[in-house]
């Protein structure tokens, strides 16, 4: 009977060997399907789809962990770490010194069988391998178009290379990690897309809004020449309306007095309290009328009751408000009057809201 010869496998053997490959493709298709899943789930978090990654990496490649960086700037950050060697750090500059900031500073793998026996031509990454326990480490570069975005790092304990096929397979789950890191930015670019057209959207309705309550009041201006309270009111109400205000006033000069014109939205109190008390800029600069008719400015005060220039608060009491907006109403530089807005809680008057009251403040002066 011949014997079989050296070297030579048996047919057992030569059935074990697919078979084994049989069993790396299928685990190796299932980490996909995984990751993959992990990416549809998850468009705008990366986390868990680079912890998927990270676990894959660490289980297909025989590793005892894997972890991936992610770079901001010149340095880089832990993504996500799966195993039992420790990381120390969160961050660390890149550089050429570590096997991970090699692999990113060249754009190419780097393969370290044993990490203590080349101390001098890595002496951080030498000195991480003395501090932390691993022997063996092999780091891949995150590539998107030719740049370096992040890597992908698999160790081990003892000095045990990592095979050509492992390799190969770490560079498939890195280039999953870039797919997942590009898919969120683009979804992330998307979102912020959407919500910048949101915004013009919304700040062209102001502005149709805007421009459309302009010549509304332009109309009521044209018709009611000669009843001047129909005009003023209007511009109040559409100034409360478009200014997300609650009240509004209209102060006008008559001698060295502001007398109250027109208001909408005050109660009869505080109506009674200002006929009885006209505001004389020179001498009672302590309201917000007071003040811009005073100053010849805006005033806009988000609180009333933390403006030490604000002394007169019986009328914010009466009046029931806390926020307050005043506009001077001037021709040929003199000031002919006052329009205020007002709300009963603190909150700031926009830029566009006090350039839209400034506008019926034109108005105002040309129906007068």
């Amino acid at each position: 009977m011949k014997g079989r010869s050296v070297g030579t496998p048996s047919p057992q053997e030569k059935v074990a060997v697919p078979a084994q490959e049989l069993k790396a493709a299928l685990e190796q298709q299932a980490a996909t399907s995984a990751i993959l899943r992990a990416i549809a789930a998850s468009p705008s978090d990366i986390q868990p789809v680079l912890k998927a990654v990270a676990e894959s990496a660490a289980k297909l490649c025989d590793a005892f962990d894997a972890a991936i960086f992610l770079r901001h700037g010149e340095s880089l950050a832990i993504g996500a770490h799966h195993g039992p060697i420790p990381i120390d750090f969160d961050a660390w500059p890149i550089g050429r010194d570590w096997v991970t900031g090699r692999a990113v500073a060249d754009r190419t793998p780097v393969h370290i069988h044993d990490l203590l026996a080349q101390s001098d031509e890595f002496p951080i990454g030498a000195a991480m391998s003395l501090r932390l326990g691993h022997r063996t480490i092999l780091a891949i570069p995150l590539l998107r178009e030719g740049d370096a975005i992040g890597a992908l790092m698999i160790r081990r304990t003892e000095v045990r290379p990592f095979s050509a096929k492992q390799i190969d397979l770490l560079k498939t789950f890195g280039d999953q990690a870039v797919i997942a890191i590009q898919n969120a930015r683009l979804f992330d670019e998307v979102q912020a897309r959407s919500r910048e057209i949101e915004a013009r959207g919304r700040e062209l309705d102001e502005a149709l809004r805007q421009q459309t309550a302009t010549a509304d009041v332009l109309k009521v201006i044209s018709r009611s020449a000669f009843d001047l309270d129909i005009v003023l009111t209007t511009l109040i109400s559409t100034a409360i309306e478009l200014c997300d205000a609650t009240r509004g006033v209209i102060w006008l000069k008559k001698g060295e007095r502001l007398l109250l014109a027109a208001q909408v939205g005050y109660p009869d109190e505080w109506i009674a309290f200002a006929k009885n008390n006209p505001i004389t800029p020179a001498a009672e600069a302590v309201t917000t009328s007071g003040l811009a008719a005073f100053t010849g400015e805006v005033v806009s005060v988000e609180d009333i009751l933390s403006d030490p220039r604000l002394r007169l608060l019986d009328a914010h009491k009466l009046g029931g408000y806390r926020a307050g907006l005043a506009v001077p109403l001037k021709r040929a530089g003199k000031v002919e009057g006052v329009i205020s807005l007002s709300r009963p809680l603190p909150q700031a008057f926009s830029e566009r809201q006090v350039a839209l009251v400034q506008t019926f403040a034109d108005q105002a002066v040309i129906a007068i």
